[in-house]
């Protein structure tokens, strides 16, 4: 015999002064496949929006703030392709602020000197990359699927540091170009020259001193 319970009856099993979670609709559309509305860079609106997408990458501040990087979907124009755009959203005021990167799909990116923080420098647009925050509260991403330097699209092994407080990104290891192969190098010795090749949807977990 198979048993179906009514809403009635669940309710009637609920424990009184328990607090049951629940969701409820914050912001955004109710409609698949919108455009993002940027505003102003740098500047909170609660007409802001990023537009819709999936593989996106996110980080949640110690403040509360969350931080959201590129993702594959909807720039501010025209049809789906990949992003790099970082967003900054205030739970209390519910409002976003579009940080940095491009509000238009597909764009390469803009790596400058490896090591050297830039106010131009740039991931490509790309999705499910690698994510951390480090103890220092700045934003980590590597590799992905998306645009290298040159525009051309594939598996990408890039590792990038957004520092939150000088609002630039820098590019520290990895190619430029996509679909780089792994630099392994000797197990078990670290070097500057190593290198995973290009990949996405790769895992990873950070330790008890911050490395990745």
């Amino acid at each position: 015999m198979i048993l179906k319970r009514t809403l009635a009856a669940c309710a009637a099993i609920l424990l009184p002064g328990v607090i049951y979670a629940q969701f409820a609709w914050v912001g955004g559309a109710n409609t698949i496949n919108q455009n993002g509305t940027y505003g102003t860079q740098g500047v909170f609106n609660p007409a802001n929006m990023p537009g819709s997408r999936w593989g996106a990458t996110t980080w949640k501040d110690a403040t509360g703030y969350l931080w959201l990087f590129g993702g594959e979907g909807y720039a501010s124009t025209g049809g789906s392709g990949r992003l790099s755009d970082l967003w900054k959203y205030d739970p209390g005021t519910a409002e976003w602020m579009w940080v940095k990167g491009s509000s238009l799909r597909n764009g390469a990116g803009i790596y400058g000197t490896q090591g050297v923080p830039g106010a131009a420098n740039n991931p490509g647009a790309r999705e499910v990359a690698v994510n951390w925050m480090d103890d220092e509260g700045d934003l980590w991403i590597f590799g992905g699927y998306g645009y290298d330097g040159s525009g051309g699209i594939g598996f990408l092994n890039d590792l990038w540091e957004y520092d939150v407080s000088a609002d630039t990104w820098t590019w520290y290891s990895g190619s430029s170009t996509r679909n780089a192969r792994g630099v392994y190098g000797t197990q078990g010795v670290p070097d500057a020259a190593n290198a995973p090749g290009g990949r996405y949807h790769g895992v990873g977990m950070v330790d008890g001193s911050g490395d990745l």
